[in-house]
């Protein structure tokens, strides 16, 4: 405790001692003493704010040269004005300035005035509310005018002992090339999706043209078959050679509308497979005769090694049939005349679960740029005059899809100009060990067991005419209307025991003609045939649904129509 020794008076303190050398003068009574103890207090007090100042002073000095080092960009704002007391390196190199230190913001970034950034470190200022946000844009003079610039931007109020803001934090990070970057991505990304919609509504637009051009050339077509087929019943099956050139080119330009269609429902998705347990001899030989007559006009020697009731799949035969000819046709196009094409069948790399198919030649061979493209619609090789045998260039495409659909693959092989090619269909081998004989039926004369009455409406006048026409030959009594109200004046009178219509007429289509017809007295039970440029799936469907017994696809082989005729019951 406190006492006298002496002259010398000890004030104790928390930290250290005050020693007072007493007055001989003055008595130390109880005044003095606390006169002394007074002057302790004041004088302790004064040392703890000395003591504060300092150890503010520090540690001010510590965050100072803290944000100086600091690798991101880094200032401290001072004043209702935003007076620069410190601006780190990383700052002055991101806005381009050496001189900041007791500027005003706006000062110091005049292009800043009157845009949302002045407000919003006024607002901070004003409020002491933070600001944080990761993309801030801002247009900054960087020395070679205003442009555009983006941050990640923090603002962080500092306070006073008194709890006011006295100062302001700004810590940023130019992003600017990365926003630049990915709006570049983004619209590149529009770009992009953009142009995939144009190419898909051209796609469509493609294979809408293609089944329409595929329907429109079919009307002509059918007039033009079935005068052939009418000339050649006249004739008692004689052709002369001018016949047969025609017949030749017509069933030529009859597989490429095929063909043109076929690649549109492929497009469209709207082929389907009518699978059965076939023998691959049987769809080799089925081949075989749709490429005969190509092969026979270049004089080319074939030779087919197939193994008959060995090589069994589940397929489409006829889809099958068409995969073949056209490697056959495709081969016969590209070998020179009297050249070799040879069709081997095997178990491809002798499994058992897999049947390769082998068309090979010695033809002119495909190039190392062509051949990763050989399978692409409308890609044709360079060739010459001599060996132009037409075509459109989706023969080999339709060949990819159609293996594809059957759940194989089709590759090709050629060593180059000159060496002949090798395509090779491979397959999923069937399990089961016997398959149906194939029909065995030969074409003839088509023969009426018996005389029907028959209206044809078409409003394709050829068509009309030479389809009256091979009907009456036949002995069935026949007549015509090329309009559907003079189909239905006509039908009032005859009343037709069939009536073979054209789906695709004028006012009243094929199916609203059916529905009328068979509403006039004496033609309830009169058999309906349709006849159209469309055969998928879906438009037969609507034919049955529309009350059609039968639906034909131009153009109309007229042995199948005289067929189906025939087997239409007579009416009671």
């Amino acid at each position: 405790g406190g006492g006298a020794v002496g002259e010398i008076y000890v004030v104790p303190n928390v930290e250290s001692y005050l020693v007072f050398g007493i007055g001989p003068r003055l008595s130390f009574d109880d005044s003095y003493r606390r006169f002394l103890e007074q002057l302790s207090a004041h004088l302790q007090l004064a040392r703890t704010r000395v003591d504060e100042s300092q150890r503010r002073t520090v540690v001010e000095l510590e965050r100072r040269n803290l944000l100086e080092q600091a690798p991101v960009a880094t200032a401290l704002l001072s004043g209702p004005d935003h007076i620069f007391e410190l601006a780190n390196p990383a700052y002055r190199q991101m806005v381009s300035k050496a001189d900041l230190v007791g500027k005003r913001y706006l000062e110091a970034f005049p292009e800043v005035a009157g845009s949302p950034f002045a407000e919003i470190i006024s607002r901070v200022y004003r409020t002491g509310e933070p600001f944080s946000t990761n993309e801030l844009h801002v247009r900054l003079d960087r020395g070679s005018g205003p442009e555009d610039a983006y941050f990640m931007f923090n603002l962080e109020p500092i306070r006073n002992q008194a709890g006011a803001v006295h100062a302001m934090m700004v810590v940023a990070v130019d992003i600017t090339s990365q926003v630049v970057a990915r709006r570049s991505l983004e619209k590149a990304q529009v770009e992009r999706e953009g142009l995939l919609r144009e190419i898909e509504a051209a796609s469509r637009a493609k294979d809408e043209f293609l089944a329409m051009l595929g329907h429109e050339l079919r009307n002509p077509l059918s007039p033009i078959v079935t005068a052939l087929r009418l000339m050649r019943l006249k004739s008692g099956g004689v052709e002369t050679r001018e016949q047969e050139i025609m017949e030749r080119q017509v069933q030529h330009l009859v597989r490429l509308v095929d063909d043109l269609l076929d690649v549109a429902k492929i497009a469209r998705g709207q082929i389907e497979l009518r699978r059965e347990l076939v023998d691959v001899a049987d769809i080799v030989s089925k081949a075989v005769e749709m490429a005969s007559d190509l092969l026979e006009r270049r004089h080319h020697r074939l030779i087919v090694k197939c193994e008959r009731g060995r090589f069994l799949c589940d397929a489409d035969a006829i889809r099958l049939a068409q995969v073949v000819a056209n490697l056959l046709t495709n081969a016969a196009k590209y070998t020179d005349p009297h050249g070799h094409i040879r069709v081997d069948v095997s178990r491809a790399g002798n499994k058992e679960d897999e049947i390769a198919i082998a068309v090979s030649d010695d033809g002119i061979g495909i190039s190392g740029e062509m051949l990763p493209r050989v399978f692409n619609l409308f890609e044709q090789a360079d060739r010459s005059s001599d060996r132009a045998q037409g075509g459109l260039g989706i023969g080999l495409a339709l060949v990819k899809s159609l293996v594809a659909l059957h759940g194989g693959s089709v590759s090709v092989q050629s060593k180059g100009s000159g060496e002949g090619s090798v395509f090779t269909v491979n397959l999923p081998a069937a399990l089961a060990t016997t398959v149906a004989a194939p029909d065995g039926r030969k074409e003839g004369a088509p023969q009426a067991s018996r005389a029907r009455r028959i209206l044809v409406v078409d409003d394709n006048v050829d068509a009309a005419e030479v389809l009256k026409e091979s009907l009456e030959l036949v002995g069935h009594d026949v007549v015509m209307a090329i309009d559907p109200v003079a189909a239905l004046e006509l039908a009032a009178g005859f009343l037709p025991e069939i009536a073979v219509l054209d789906i695709g007429l004028p006012v009243i289509d094929g199916y609203e003609l059916a529905i009328r017809l068979r509403a006039l007295p004496g033609c309830e039970g009169c058999q309906m045939i349709a006849l159209t440029g469309y055969g998928q799936d879906h438009d037969r469907q609507r034919s049955r649904q529309a009350g059609f017994e039968r639906h034909l696809v131009k153009p109309v082989d007229l042995d199948r129509l005289i067929a189906l005729v025939e087997d239409q019951p007579p009416r009671t």
